[in-house]
């Protein structure tokens, strides 16, 4: 066998050879990673397994801080009733509080809720 000049030598000597074997099974994993990250989760708990969820439902929050859709305040002394409805744009009659989604509580104020100061919904 003869030695070949390593000015010849194409790619990193300290990496090993790699076969078309593990070409192909990297391949899979990248269409079956692929194919993962596409499949919606069904329940909010499945999304927060999932990074890119997590991240967009990060950037849904905050968009509400931005357009100043709540604020996040002392939990109030009243009994309070939860209701699972959804409310879109207009002004509020009512005061709403709405608990920190799992996943996404504040470090720093565990106990506060979300007080809305903007309906999603005009008959609010």
């Amino acid at each position: 066998m003869k030695d070949h000049l390593l000015n010849n030598i194409i790619g990193q000597l300290s990496r090993p050879v790699t076969t078309r074997l593990q070409h192909h099974e990297q391949a899979l994993f990248c269409y079956y990673d692929a194919f993962l990250t596409s499949v919606k989760p069904k329940t909010y708990k499945g999304a927060l397994t999932q990074a890119l969820w997590i991240k967009s439902m990060q950037e849904e929050l905050n968009e509400f801080e931005r357009l100043e859709v709540w604020e996040l305040v002392p939990r109030p002394e009243q009994v309070m009733m939860d209701v699972k409805t959804t409310f879109l744009n207009g002004n509020l009659r009512k005061e709403v509080y709405i608990s920190q989604p799992d996943g996404f509580v504040d470090p720093d104020n565990p106990n506060h809720v979300y007080k809305l100061k903007k309906a999603l919904d005009e008959d609010i």
